[in-house]
């Protein structure tokens, strides 16, 4: 994962954590990469409800 990518999943899991909102994805084109890149941060499974390939 590219360095832009990291601190878009940074910024993405700070908001979600400040506003106690969740996330779940549904992706077809990329494969589940907004996932991957979601998760990457620890602490996600605290917002992030999972992806639908």
């Amino acid at each position: 994962m590219d360095f832009e990518s990291k601190i878009t999943s940074r910024e993405i899991s700070q908001l979600l954590w400040e506003r106690e909102e969740t996330l779940g994805t549904a992706e077809s084109c990329t494969g589940g990469r907004i996932a991957e890149a979601i998760i990457s941060i620890p602490g996600a499974s605290k917002y992030f409800k999972g992806g639908e390939p």
